[in-house]
């Protein structure tokens, strides 16, 4: 009898099978719902899980600043240019933050950034 089921157990089996996630997202595309006004406890969190891992990514980076007399291709006379172009590029890579100063000789500082 109905009294010996809960109503949730009935309704899921009258409305046939959950829809899937490509399912959804056509739905919230054809009524014009975003994400957040579908499902906003589930958008709230996800919202939080994506800030909470950035957080955790800017808490990994560091703040780099290489102070060189020469830097290549500007200004070279031995290996220190070498090194300061390529470690400055190389921690960039990696997801830090450099920032590379060099005294402005006289010459072409064509590319380079005032």
């Amino acid at each position: 009898s109905y009294s010996a089921l809960d109503e949730t157990t009935v309704t899921a089996k009258l409305a046939g099978p959950a829809p899937t996630q490509e399912e959804q997202i056509v739905n919230m595309l054809l009524t014009g719902q975003t994400e957040a006004q579908a499902k906003p406890e589930a958008y709230i969190e996800k919202v939080e899980a994506e800030l909470s891992e950035m957080q955790e990514k800017e808490d990994q980076q560091l703040r780099v600043v290489i102070i060189s007399s020469e830097v290549a291709p500007w200004s070279k006379s031995g290996g220190l240019a070498d090194v300061a172009s390529k470690l400055s590029i190389a921690l960039s890579q990696k997801g830090h933050r450099v920032m590379t100063v060099s005294p402005a000789y006289r010459g072409n500082y064509e590319g380079a950034a005032a």
